[in-house]
């Protein structure tokens, strides 16, 4: 279990300032960089596919969808399952960063597609940026 101490003020003013663009400031605590990961979350998910029917909906537009409704709600799941793929990917990344052996994978500059495959394993489908083409993904789990 890992701990975590939430702060209701202190998600907002990430929130807001992931949404406006300010300076965040500095973040040091366990709790500060669990906040800004979860705001940091949170911010991916609103500007996703589920975001814009929100955002849409909330203009008073009506968002009609060619899917049944629980084809729309197992593709909300798959999405947000995505991102938190995506999100460890990158962890492991700055990880790779930070341990000094990223240069030795990986070009300045990577893109891909990262998500969570069958059987919740990791598929990543490299783009650009790749030095060893047939590479195993790093475990996120």
């Amino acid at each position: 279990m890992f701990p975590i101490n939430f702060d209701k003020s202190l998600a907002q003013h990430f929130i807001n300032c992931l949404t406006t663009g300010e300076a965040i400031g500095s973040v040091h605590t366990l709790d500060e960089i669990t906040t800004l990961a979860g705001a940091c979350f949170y911010a991916l998910i609103v500007q996703g596919p589920r975001g814009q029917r929100h955002s849409a909906e909330q203009q008073g537009l009506i968002v009609e969808s060619p899917q049944h409704p629980e084809h729309v709600e197992a593709d909300d799941a798959m999405a947000f399952n995505d991102i938190g793929t995506a999100i460890q990917f990158a962890g492991i990344l700055c990880l790779m960063v930070h341990e000094q052996q990223y240069d030795s994978v990986y070009e300045e500059q990577i893109a891909c597609l990262v998500g969570q495959g069958g059987e919740k394993r990791t598929t990543i489908k490299p783009i650009a940026g790749f030095k060893q083409p047939q590479q195993k993904p790093p475990e996120t789990e």
